[in-house]
């Protein structure tokens, strides 16, 4: 399912969580969003902005981020297991506690990430990812 969401406008209301599994959101721009535990589960999320949005406990398993940003995003909690970052900017992020488990990190660039407590087994790096 292909959904045009770079004219979406995402709020937040008390107690219901963002639930997309499977969506095609190549190019959305949360930008500044509030978007803590939504579940973005499958989705293809390729060139997606996330730039300074709070993602926390978001479940981003097996997505494909691919040259998105999330470059000063809180993602503390973030689970990230079998995702698709690469070329991802997660510069200045708030990685916390993130679970990377089997994640791509191909050319991710990390540089300045808070990374304690985040769970990186399995990764796949090369030498173009940035830490």
């Amino acid at each position: 399912m292909k959904v045009h969401a770079k004219l979406c406008v995402i709020t937040r209301r008390e107690k219901q969580k963002l639930q997309y599994y499977g969506f095609d959101l190549r190019g959305a721009n949360f930008e500044g969003a509030d978007l803590r535990d939504a579940f973005l589960v499958s989705c293809n999320l390729r060139n997606a902005c996330f730039a300074k949005a709070n993602l926390q406990n978001v479940n981003f398993h097996d997505a494909k981020l691919c040259e998105a940003d999330l470059r000063q995003a809180d993602l503390n909690g973030a689970c990230f297991t079998m995702a698709n970052l690469k070329d991802a900017r997660m510069e200045f992020a708030n990685l916390q506690n993130a679970n990377f488990v089997d994640a791509n990190l191909d050319g991710t660039k990390l540089v300045q990430a808070e990374l304690n407590g985040a769970c990186l087994n399995g990764i796949k790096v090369s030498s173009k990812t940035k830490f």
